[in-house]
């Protein structure tokens, strides 16, 4: 899992659009009625319930917190979950039923069908990819989720909700609960699970980095000059697949609960056993490429291709190498990780 890295400045503009979009955009208007913000809406409703009404604390807090809501941290947006969480067990009940009126109420404030409908003219879920700039799959660093559209065809990122939308249908268009993601995460694995910053990791606040490692177990030794020794030859030539690819945690027991719950949700373990031929490419790589090789490259003749060490290693392992980086590509966390239990970095 890569945490998300966007720039502070790119962030809070994108915020204050978002917010802008609950501002001035509403729902379809019929003709001749007059034109009404989400906003307006939300407060006409908050006013129009009576002193004593089940719904009025709920509503309340959806009005005062609205801009929280809609452009708040992921922790702020967890308080405004435990105040909702804390009012009479029945409206909480009706909040999460997709059939109840109450949820339907709250869905039409916080619309996201219309949200994913707008057109990238306007704000939208195009813009809102498009701008964030996210190419690969924050969850399993597995697929290319780049925006593109045209006349001829268009794609985008699926829009994960971390905090699933039918359980709470205020979140449904918070900025920080839309996690640009692959379909196979969305879908297919994560759904309507129940996530939460006290139980999964959230990847606008952290990713995986170095306390969690894919580990495959294959000791490859070398000699002091850094050359292979030659214990098991088709391992060494990348024709052994009789090992198990792990995801393996090494940060604190907080953290590791959380990241094992992820690893969990996505079936990681159980989707990169299918790329076993990035391990076998690696080793392969790694006897090709022993110390001499590599500060052979690092020489002079070489500078104008590489000028750094460190574009060498990039080179040879075929990926980026830096955390700030790994989202740029897809596997490059796994590749990072093979290069390191082998020895290459």
């Amino acid at each position: 899992m890569i945490k998300i890295t966007v720039a502070k400045s790119a962030l809070r503009n994108l915020e204050r659009r978002h917010y802008d979009y609950f501002r001035t955009q509403g729902p379809k208007v019929v003709r001749g009625a007059p034109f009404i913000t989400y906003e307006q809406l939300l407060e006409d409703t908050y006013n129009s319930l009576q002193a004593g009404h089940a719904w009025k604390p709920l509503f309340k807090i959806l009005y005062d917190e609205r801009e929280t809501i809609l452009k708040g941290e992921p922790d702020l947006l967890e308080a405004v979950v435990k105040r909702i969480e804390s009012l009479p067990a029945s409206v909480v009940q009706d909040l999460k039923n997709s059939k109840h009126l109450l949820h339907k109420l709250v869905n039409k404030i916080f619309n996201y069908d219309s949200f994913i409908g707008r057109s990238p003219n306007g704000w939208g879920a195009y813009t809102l990819t498009q701008e964030l700039k996210v190419d690969v799959c924050p969850y399993c660093n597995r697929q290319f989720i780049s925006t593109y559209y045209s006349k001829g065809g268009k794609t985008r990122a699926a829009l994960d909700h971390f905090w699933d939308k039918t359980t709470h249908p205020y979140l449904a268009i918070s900025f920080y609960n839309l996690i640009p993601s692959c379909t196979v995460c969305n879908s297919s694995f994560k759904g309507k699970k129940p996530f939460s910053l006290s139980d999964n990791i959230h990847p606008y606040l952290e990713g995986f980095g170095q306390d969690v490692k894919f580990k495959t177990g294959l000791k490859l030794n070398k000699d002091k000059s850094g050359k292979l020794i030659v214990t098991d030859a088709r391992t060494l030539m990348g024709k052994n697949k009789h090992f198990k690819i792990e995801l393996v945690t090494c940060g604190t027991p907080d953290f590791n609960r959380r990241a094992k719950a992820n690893i969990k949700a996505f079936k990681l373990e159980e989707l990169y056993e299918l790329h076993k031929d990035y391990v076998c490419e690696m080793l392969t790589k790694a006897q090709a490429y022993p110390d001499s090789r590599l500060k052979e490259l690092s020489s002079k003749p070489y500078q104008r291709l590489f000028p750094k060490k460190e574009d060498v290693k990039k080179m040879v392992i075929g990926n980026y190498l830096e955390d700030a980086e790994l989202g740029k590509r897809v596997m490059a966390k796994f590749m990072r990780d093979l290069a390191e239990e082998y020895g290459m970095l």
